[in-house]
């Protein structure tokens, strides 16, 4: 089926619907005093093709099936009104949600007219806007919204707002392609499951399939509930902080209101071992290294040990199930799991990550209160403390025999080993995948450089990196921070290179020059308006960039906006970016001797 990718706009006189095919070709569709919808025309669109749009579930088809009853303009724009109502006044009780209006409208599909439609805003992991998407994805051009939303537009302004509408089309399609994995993995989803999962989340995805496996039990699930932490591991620790921490988390009493958040201050503490700082909490366990360089000696290694399905089997084997759906959820949960293992077995990598958005999906889903099939925040507590509990207990156990732990968090940690102690090492390692029947994987560091536990980069033995936080490679989960900087470093902590000489024999690609950042003002150059998405390079003849505030957004001292990719790099500012690469240097703990 042929793709359109689209999008909709909605001002008091004029409503556009914009539709543009994989060859580039462009319909559109406008109401406005003097112009009719064709709704014909648009009932044939839309029944053979694939719709492809960026929160259109919530906006943009709603939208279309109001306009295709044939309401004035006036009412479409009342309705988009409805739709976009700020999450403020909703919790207020001032206007309906979202979901609300939709609902009581019957919106959710368009009439009579059966229809194929994608929604990438939950597929895209980050939850931002289709502008940071772009600028993140190297979008050609960013463009916000031209006039105010809420003010009748002339025939020119018109023009310029379905301009704006095509370029968010040209993203969404970029949008599109960047998630092509994701999608290819919900497409066996679908084949696996006989869901439509194509704009799921992946805790959605999980919702979705224990809903279809499952029987729901409706007195099971409660909105106000008490519990304890309970285990039937035996956690024998020797250090006296551990011995009392598990006291007391055996004595804590959780409270939990369904749609309130999840919290238990005695259950956050401070945890020393061996001199070594770990965070405890209700999240996964954190160890408290900043700005530390290490690198290993020739007679020793720096071994990393993650669990594999750390959560999942913890689930299965406490057997932890969700009291609403006692009735069929081990079943399908374990099928899931070993089914998974076989994928890995088999090197079925697309299977495997099918089901492992399954299986972590489900997880993410014991938090959310929305969740009628999977909501168990006494389930979420047993499953990350007793990860937690577990993992300490390791460290504690490498400490006692002269492993110094270099680093932890959540399902796994770093150990500093000495060789000819390795096959020791090992053993207690295996000791304690028997205790817990986890399975862990071994990866072997020459170097490790932290700016904290979460942002780090982890030099393998092979020489390739691992890299994460802020120094992870680019990805529409993050923002760009100045490629060619994280190039200049790793080059100078790999090879020696000189900071320098990375950064003046640099191309002049600006992908790999660029900031970015959302300001919630808007943001101002020289008295231009760019937009909420800000997108700026280094340069001599750069200013800063304000918001409607007059207040400077943070790091554009020298800053030159690029909105469009087209635009020539002018005067390069080649020390900032030298400066800007000493900075990161020294957040990783590095002295550069350049």
């Amino acid at each position: 089926m042929e793709k359109l990718f689209f999008d909709t706009e909605c001002y008091p006189n004029y409503f556009l619907i914009i539709f543009k095919n994989e060859a580039g070709k462009f319909a559109s569709f406008e109401k406005t005093e003097n112009d009719v919808l064709h709704i014909k025309r648009l009932h044939k669109i839309i029944r053979n093709k694939q719709l492809i749009g960026f929160n259109s579930k919530m906006y943009d088809i709603p939208m279309i099936a109001y306009a295709m009853r044939g309401v004035n303009n006036f009412s479409l724009k009342e309705m988009s009104n409805a739709l976009i109502a700020k999450k403020a006044h909703v919790k207020k009780g001032l206007v309906k949600s979202t979901f609300d209006v939709i609902s009581q409208n019957r919106l959710w599909g368009i009439d009579d007219v059966k229809y194929d439609h994608i929604d990438l805003i939950k597929v895209a992991r980050g939850d931002c806007s289709l502008k940071v998407y772009g600028a993140r994805l190297g979008s050609k051009k960013l463009q916000d919204l031209p006039y105010n939303h809420l003010e009748p537009l002339i025939r020119d302004q018109m023009d310029s707002v379905r301009n704006y509408c095509i370029n968010d089309v040209n993203i969404t399609e970029d949008l599109y392609h960047a998630l092509s994995k994701e999608l290819a993995v919900r497409e066996d989803l679908n084949v696996e499951f006989g869901i439509d999962s194509r704009s799921k989340s992946d805790a959605q995805i999980a919702d979705a399939v224990i809903a279809k496996f499952c029987t729901f039990d409706s007195d099971n699930l409660k909105d106000n509930i008490s519990f304890k932490f309970k285990t039937d591991l035996d956690f024998k620790f020797k250090n006296k902080d551990l011995i009392k921490l598990k006291s007391d988390l055996d004595n804590i009493e959780f409270n939990v209101e369904r749609y309130s958040k999840l919290e238990n201050k005695e259950v956050y503490r401070e945890v020393i071992i061996n001199g070594s700082k770990y965070q405890f909490g209700l999240g996964g366990l954190h160890s408290c290294e900043a700005n530390r360089a290490l690198i290993a000696g020739k007679d020793e290694y720096f071994i990393d040990i993650d669990v594999s399905s750390c959560y999942p089997i913890i689930i299965l084997n406490n057997n932890l199930t969700p009291p609403q759906t006692e009735d069929g959820f081990k079943n399908i949960y374990n099928r899931i799991y070993d089914d998974r293992l076989a994928a890995k077995k088999d090197n079925n990598k697309a299977k495997s990550e099918v089901l492992k958005i399954v299986l972590n999906g489900s997880f993410g889903k014991f938090g959310d209160s929305y969740s009628k099939w999977l909501y168990s925040p006494q389930l979420l507590v047993t499953t990350t403390i007793t990860g937690q509990l577990g993992l300490l207990l390791l460290i504690e156990r490498l400490e006692e025999f002269g492993f110094p732990v270099l680093s932890a968090n959540t399902d796994g940690i770093t150990v500093r080993v000495k060789k000819v102690q390795y096959d020791k090492f090992s053993g207690i390692i295996k000791a304690w995948e028997n205790k817990f029947k986890y399975e862990t994987e071994e990866v072997r560091y020459r170097a490790l450089y932290n700016h904290s536990v979460n942002s780090y980069i982890a030099v393998k033995e092979d020489g390739t990196l691992k890299r994460k936080g802020l120094f992870s490679e680019n990805n529409i989960a993050k923002n760009i921070d100045v490629p060619i900087c994280m190039e200049a470093i790793v080059n100078y902590i790999t090879k020696g290179d000189f900071i320098e000489d990375t950064i003046y024999n640099c191309k002049l690609d600006p992908m790999d020059l660029i900031k970015i950042r959302k300001t919630k003002f808007g943001g101002y150059w020289k008295g231009n308006y760019l937009g909420q998405t800000v997108r700026w390079y280094w340069s001599t003849k750069g200013e800063h960039i304000t918001n409607s505030k007059g207040h400077r957004v943070a790091e554009t001292n020298d800053a030159y906006p690029i909105m469009d990719l087209g635009d020539t790099i002018k005067d390069l500012h080649y020390e900032k970016y030298i400066k800007n690469s000493y900075k990161l240097l020294k957040l990783l703990g590095v002295s550069y001797n350049g």
